[in-house]
């Protein structure tokens, strides 16, 4: 059975049946030799659990308890201050949720934000009139005001990726007169919406160089295949099709020449070249080819990489390059027309020149038709 007993210190304690548990009170404090609840003037702590029993049950806060938690049954609590504005502080004045009984107000970095309160419609955004006071409204478009109105992104704020669609198409011009389209995995279509004859896409390739040397690059197109799995040969540059100046520019020079590029093993190199002069350079074309009239004054009759004509003597033309050789291990293959059998060929070999020989068998003999064409470095 419990006792209750009054010590030496004027207080007063209360023990259990078995007298190993008590609680005593000493100067309006209550302690315990086991987890209770302590009283001080101005604090209770609550050593374990604290349930309040009934439904409505309040907890009141202040000297005038204008602030109080009210139990809302089978749904929650509700904060209310009968001196206006109720607040929940999360960290410091700077970071609360409130009501004014109309309305939410969220403040987040001391800068307070009033809610709407009705839903808006659908798609539309919340914004803000600048000062704290959201609503709902319909996202601008856009769109710009007016044609040429304005840009995607800045040259600070630039945009990142632009997704399409399959047979997205990007139209171009006021009047949209040039497209381009996606092909759904194949590729993309550039066409022009004109429908008159002669009219066609240009696609241009420019530099912003404002001198351009010899040897300097203009533009390239270049073919590769950069998830081959294989890697190291199967990913490098395969093919490439590039402009290259063929002397400084200057208002009157504009020489350039246009290069193919291919690849056997390892990356893509020179396997073409169309210079500035109309030739066709590579290893398996001919450097120069000449159809020639060789009785009389001697004329061209048509020719590429021919200069002119040198009547040596009799059975020796020689035909100058207007591009000399690279060296003079070329290959000049030489044939005429006299109506009959004959022999020719090709002597005193430069770089710069050759004759054509042409003989009868037994004597250098002028032919009215003699041809000759050269393989080799140009």
């Amino acid at each position: 059975m419990a006792e209750i007993r009054v010590n030496t210190t004027g207080g007063l304690k209360l023990y259990d049946a078995d007298n190993s548990h008590y609680a005593q009170i000493v100067a309006g404090t209550i302690t315990s030799n086991v987890d209770a609840i302590t009283l001080g003037h101005d604090t209770v702590t609550i050593a374990d659990n604290l349930s309040l029993g009934s439904d409505s049950a309040i907890l009141k806060f202040g000297t005038d308890t204008e602030i109080a938690l009210t139990h809302v049954a089978d749904t929650g609590l509700k904060l209310t201050d009968s001196g206006g504005t109720p607040t929940l502080q999360l960290h410091d004045a700077n970071e609360s949720i409130a009501s004014d009984g109309s309305k939410v107000i969220i403040t987040s970095g001391g800068t307070a934000f009033s809610l709407p309160t009705s839903d808006g419609s659908n798609g539309q955004v919340l914004t803000t009139n600048g000062s704290g006071v959201l609503s709902f409204a319909t996202a601008s478009s856009a769109d710009p005001s007016s044609a040429d109105g304005d840009s995607l992104g800045t040259a600070s704020a630039e945009w990142s990726d632009l997704y399409l669609a399959d047979g997205g198409i990007i139209y171009f011009g006021n009047d949209q007169d040039v497209t381009l389209t996606h092909v759904a995995d194949e590729g993309l279509t550039l066409k022009t919406a004109a429908t008159a004859s002669d009219t066609y896409p240009t696609l241009n390739i420019y530099t912003g160089s404002t001198d351009v040397d010899d040897n300097d690059y203009l533009g390239r197109i270049e073919f590769k295949a950069p998830d081959e799995g294989t890697g190291t040969d199967a990913v490098t540059s395969v093919a490439a099709i590039y402009a290259r100046a063929e002397a400084d520019f200057s208002s009157s020079v504009n020489k350039t020449k246009l290069v193919f590029q291919t690849a056997n093993s390892g990356s893509a190199t020179d396997s073409l070249s169309l210079t500035g002069d109309g030739r066709g350079v590579s290893q398996y074309t001919a450097k120069m080819w000449c159809s020639a009239n060789g009785q009389g004054t001697v004329a061209i009759i048509d020719s590429h990489n021919v200069s002119s004509l040198s009547d040596h003597e009799t059975g020796q033309l020689g035909m100058n390059f207007t591009v000399s050789m690279g060296n003079t291990s070329y290959a000049p293959i030489v044939n005429a027309w006299q109506g009959y059998a004959a022999t020719f060929g090709a002597m005193d070999i430069n770089t710069s020149t050759f004759k054509a020989v042409q003989s009868n068998g037994s004597a250098y003999t002028d032919f009215n038709r003699v041809n000759a064409i050269v393989f080799g470095d140009g």
